[in-house]
């Protein structure tokens, strides 16, 4: 729902909602492209070190439950190893 200047959020309106996400990712977007390098390293660094670590941890977690449940199966088996 367009009301002048810009975009209205209606409740339940799913469209006008991702179209004010995406003005708000724009704009953002715009301001951080408009910084010189090292602030926009600065700005973004922190950002992305937190979410390479989220994977990470979730990653590291997985995988020591997968190969806890191989090596469960494999003792329940009764091979050794």
């Amino acid at each position: 729902m367009a009301h002048g200047s810009g975009w209205v959020w209606v409740p339940g309106d799913s469209v006008s909602s991702v179209n004010a996400l995406l003005n708000w990712w724009d704009g953002n977007e715009l301001w951080l492209s408009g910084l010189p390098f090292v602030l926009q390293a600065m700005v973004v660094m922190p950002a992305v070190l937190a979410a390479a670590y989220l994977v990470a941890f979730v990653l590291d977690r997985l995988l020591g439950k997968g190969i806890e449940l191989l090596h469960r199966d494999r003792h329940a088996d009764g091979k050794s190893g």
